[in-house]
């Protein structure tokens, strides 16, 4: 079952990215590396049970950050494939999901957390310390929710990367890279040209390579 699985994958990879170009991977890279390299303010933040902690104070490697709130219709909708992630990467505890309300009462948000079954941790912002976030990432309301990926010392490693089962396997490839320091559109643009260069010859054996290439995934399995 996994062979075709992967089998699958790699036919899907080979059909939308085979044909990457120079100046697509400019795009690529552009796109993900957006505030790679900012470091984030130390602002303060309440978890569900109402305990105050700091960003500082996060225990992990990586962490997939997320501001949603509850007044955001595409942040509700995506909350069954985001579960779906935590579930993936549940062995891998140097890799930590976050959820941060914004924007939104804090009894609300509670609430929806507890209605919708949303897994990962869970913090909330009130506006004054949103306010010191944002003169940093400069998010818009109309972009929530808003993806980014975040190093230990509070470092951005990219922003835009996605939670929807189809986008799921570049955003795990670039929390994997997002340990060892590399910024989510360099590891973007790395595994496109690694799809790229296997389907150079465009033979029936580039998909078994492929499948291979995409076994070290077996978290992506339930």
């Amino acid at each position: 079952m996994k062979y075709l699985y992967y089998l699958g994958l790699c036919i899907n990879l080979l059909g939308i990215l085979g044909g990457c170009k120079p100046l697509m991977y400019k795009t690529v890279k552009a796109n993900f590396n957006r505030n790679a390299g900012v470091i984030l303010p130390d602002v303060k933040m309440d978890d569900t049970s109402g305990n105050t902690t700091y960003l500082s104070e996060w225990e992990g490697e990586v962490f997939f950050v997320t501001l949603w709130g509850t007044w955001c219709r595409p942040c509700i909708k995506d909350i069954p494939d985001a579960n779906l992630m935590v579930s993936r990467l549940r062995d891998y505890t140097s890799i930590s999901i976050v959820h941060i309300g914004v924007l939104c009462d804090q009894e609300d948000w509670i609430q929806m957390i507890r209605v919708k079954g949303f897994k990962g941790k869970h913090y909330f912002l009130e506006n004054e310390e949103f306010e010191k976030l944002n003169q940093v990432i400069r998010v818009k309301k109309s972009g929530f929710p808003y993806n980014f990926i975040l190093s230990s010392d509070q470092t951005v490693m990219g922003t835009g990367m996605g939670s929807s089962q189809d986008e799921q396997m570049l955003t795990i490839y670039m929390l994997m890279k997002g340990r060892y320091g590399k910024y989510s559109g360099d590891a973007a643009v790395t595994l496109l040209k690694t799809v790229d260069k296997m389907n150079k010859g465009k033979r029936g054996d580039d998909v078994l390579e492929l499948t291979a290439y995409f076994r070290q995934f077996d978290f992506l399995i339930e």
